[in-house]
């Protein structure tokens, strides 16, 4: 699995129906850009990511967004995987919580067979990673 820590993003952005990132002036502008398709919402300490759905799958303003919370909450294992990628330094604390928080299922597993050197988890391209059929955008990237 590759993650570009260039596109850990952190705070509010938007991205177009594609999931491409866009650029916008202040964050303390919450009107969304012309092409936004979705806004997230995503502080790493906090261990959650709101994506608000500003279109339609045909491109459609929504008049009153719908919006998914992703969450993760710190304990039950995940602590461990989390501290080894800090531990590891491919990742600040904050990088680390940050890209958890993101991670689906399968890119969950991979982490933690990476950083808790195999004794959880599973390999990439493995038996179990086929058969999650969870996808992110780092495992969808590969």
């Amino acid at each position: 699995m590759y993650i570009d820590k260039s596109t850990i993003h952190q705070g509010i952005w938007y991205e177009d129906k594609d999931g491409n990132f866009i650029p916008f002036g202040s964050a303390f502008n919450l009107d969304p850009p012309e092409n936004a398709h979705t806004r997230h919402v995503c502080f790493p300490l906090e261990i959650n990511e709101t994506i608000e759905f500003l279109k339609d799958d045909e491109g459609n303003d929504v008049e009153k967004p719908a919006s998914i919370t992703c969450s993760t909450h710190i304990g039950g294992g995940n602590d461990l995987v989390i501290l080894a990628m800090a531990n590891s330094g491919d990742y600040t604390l904050r990088e680390a919580i940050a890209v958890y928080a993101e991670a689906c299922e399968r890119c969950e597993n991979v982490l933690a067979y990476n950083y808790l050197n195999g004794e959880d988890g599973y390999a990439e391209g493995s038996e179990e990673w086929l058969k999650c059929n969870t996808e992110c955008r780092f495992c969808r990237k590969r």
